[in-house]
């Protein structure tokens, strides 16, 4: 369409008045009389030229004639959704059914239901951006209050690590007065002892003099053998006390504690500043059908009306991957839960082998067969993860305890945990680890002897876990990072490595970590050396828990919003749907693969129930 001026595309010296969109033609009030009244646009509508310039920039300049052509294009193929002009229905849409005169499918268009969905939709994308908008702000103005929290709760961490230092401080001024007092009262005594002995000597050595000077020579004599005696007990004394520690010097030193100096070499900071990402507490609004869909269905009442097919229309856009086939929604009456042994010969393949991810390719159909079909007595508890063992049987973590199932025959065996378990590996023979989330540990538990063996201290909150080549992986969700504890060595922490993403539940397979986060609906997989490989994330990807590999090397992921289970190669690149809509399972959190036995089990979060399948 041609931008409008203002004068008349036919009078050029005269101002047009009307504008005609049929025509895209500006007319003057002589060009609307003649319009009104010639067969060819007797029916058209015209707008005044002022309420022409209100309308969009984007609707002034479409155009409604045939780029190849040059003609009018006044007919849509309803199977291409494409505008023609009569030469192009003749050339490129022979043999299209669906082809209708433009101004018959637009009829009270402005009325219908598409344009009052449209508006609908619109209204509601704009309510939920000004919520947003209004959470966003809101939760720019919390973290400011957070701001003065936090330099508060700093402040007081320095008030408090300086009043307990002022403490030790004292205490220590007190024990280096006791020990100074206490030596100088040990050195106080000799010194006194010492002055005694210096009058004493004193004293000898003027009576000494005073004999010699005035006694007769036998008082000297005898004098003289008298005084010998005390000083042969003085000179004992002067050799004693420089034999013994008496003269050792006294010197008073500070011994730092050891407590204090690894204080001084670890002790950097207060603490670390961190950011948790919550989820909304509400979903804003749903995603609904594609408004070519909806317009889709309003044209098939046009062409039903008309006595037109519309099974090649539909179907051809089925195939064509736009619309997406509803045969797969059930009714009322499917929906109800169908009986246990129902289940037992049930097959079950791929029921959306279509990928659902702009920038992913699709990856082949994978078939499962349904084996077995499980009603774990503990309804209404948690049951966060489960394993396959090679022996046939199921280990499930549900509520505070460890369920092994039996599947031949079928029995059960309970071990009673001290508190919620999240997630379990295998170590070796009957001994499997256990992440405590709440407590800060992994549990390893032998489930032969049905006791607990011992508990590892983790550097945080533990989630998810795995284990191979004697190393054990859980990743702490709340400090980023995965920590590898190295089991064959008395189990010690071998390294920590920080991840781009929380995770929760993990996988370690050939050197790589695949790691799952429910809270922001994605899937990632990195190096131990902590580099980041890929990142998948998806419209199917709605709060994606347990992960488990295939012998193929094939990622199978829980997704519990949408009750579906996806399947993603080993490099990113290709997804697929692999079980979606499970009857009876409502919640899929748990899930494994036996490599060995390609067995595949997936469990519902709550109901306590498990489909065991096998590969097709």
């Amino acid at each position: 369409m041609t931008s409008i001026g203002v004068t008349c595309d036919i009078h050029a010296s005269t101002e047009a008045q009307q504008w005609c969109s049929q025509c895209d033609q500006a007319l003057c009030d002589d060009c609307v009389h003649y319009h009104s009244q010639a067969k060819a646009s007797r029916n058209h509508t015209t707008i005044s030229t002022s309420d022409f310039r209100k309308l969009p920039a984007f609707v002034r300049s479409l155009k409604k004639t045939c780029n190849k052509h040059g003609e009018k294009t006044d007919f849509f193929c309803l199977v291409h959704e494409n505008l023609c002009c009569p030469y192009c229905i003749q050339t490129m849409h022979k043999q299209c059914d669906g082809v209708e005169n433009l101004q018959t499918l637009t009829k009270n268009v402005k009325s219908s239901a598409f344009v009052e969905d449209l508006e609908t939709n619109v209204q509601d994308i704009k309510t939920s951006i000004e919520e947003l908008l209004k959470d966003r702000t809101q939760n720019i103005l919390n973290i400011d209050k957070q701001k003065d929290s936090l330099l508060k709760q700093i402040a007081k961490t320095k008030s408090d690590i300086i009043n307990y230092l002022n403490i030790l401080e004292k205490q220590l001024v007190c024990d280096l007065t006791e020990v100074i007092n206490k030596e100088k009262s040990r050195l106080g005594k000799l010194v006194r002892d010492l002055q005694e002995r210096k009058s004493k000597i004193h004293q000898i050595y003027e009576d000494l003099r005073t004999i010699k000077q005035f006694g007769a020579d036998i008082d000297v004599f005898l004098a003289i053998k008298e005084l010998n005696q005390t000083v042969q007990t003085e000179e004992s004394f002067i050799v004693d006390i420089q034999t013994d520690t008496s003269l050792f010097q006294t010197e008073i030193l500070l011994q730092k504690s050891e407590n204090i100096e690894t204080l001084e070499n670890n002790f950097k900071t207060f603490g670390k500043i961190l950011i948790m990402s919550k989820p909304p507490k509400k979903n804003l609004m749903k995603k609904k059908k594609t408004q070519a869909q909806i317009f889709i269905s309003k044209v098939h009442d046009v062409i039903i009306e008309n006595g037109q097919k519309t099974d090649k229309i539909v179907n051809e856009i089925i195939e064509d991957g736009n619309v997406e086939a509803s045969g797969s929604v059930n009714t009322p009456e499917q929906e109800k839960e169908e009986s246990v042994d129902s289940w037992q010969n049930f097959n079950l393949e791929s029921s959306v082998p279509r990928c659902e991810s702009l920038n992913v390719e699709c990856m082949p159909r994978i078939n499962l067969k349904c084996d077995t079909f499980l009603e774990i007595p503990e309804r209404g508890k948690q049951l966060n993860a489960c394993k396959i063992l090679r022996e046939d049987k199921l280990l499930l973590l549900i509520n505070k305890q460890i369920i092994v199932y039996e599947t031949n025959p079928k029995k059960f065996q309970h071990i009673d945990l001290t508190c919620q378990p999240i997630d379990l590996t295998c170590i070796d023979g009957n001994v499997v680890a256990i992440t405590l989330y709440s407590e800060n540990k992994i549990c390893l538990v032998d489930i032969s002897e049905r006791q607990e063996i011992e508990r590892i201290k983790t550097a945080g909150q533990c989630f998810g876990i795995d284990h191979a080549g004697g190393k054990i992986y859980t990743s702490l969700p709340h400090t980023k990072c995965i920590q590898i504890l190295d089991y064959k060595n008395n189990v010690s922490t071998e390294s920590t490595v920080e991840t781009v993403h929380s995770a929760f539940y993990i996988v370690f397979s050939e050197g790589k970590l695949f790691c799952s986060n429910h809270m922001t609906n994605v899937v990632f997989c990195m190096l131990t050396s902590g580099s980041t490989l890929w990142e998948y994330s998806s419209d199917i990807l709605l709060e994606p828990f347990c992960l488990s590999l295939n012998s193929k090397g094939d990622l199978f992921v829980a997704c519990r919003k949408n009750r579906s289970v996806i399947v993603i190669s080993a490099d990113g690149s290709k997804s697929t749907v692999c079980l979606k809509n499970v009857s009876r399972i409502k919640a899929p959190r748990a899930l494994n693969w036996c490599p060995t036995t390609d067995k595949f089990v997936v469990c519902d979060e709550r109901s306590g129930r498990a489909i065991v399948y096998t590969y097709k």
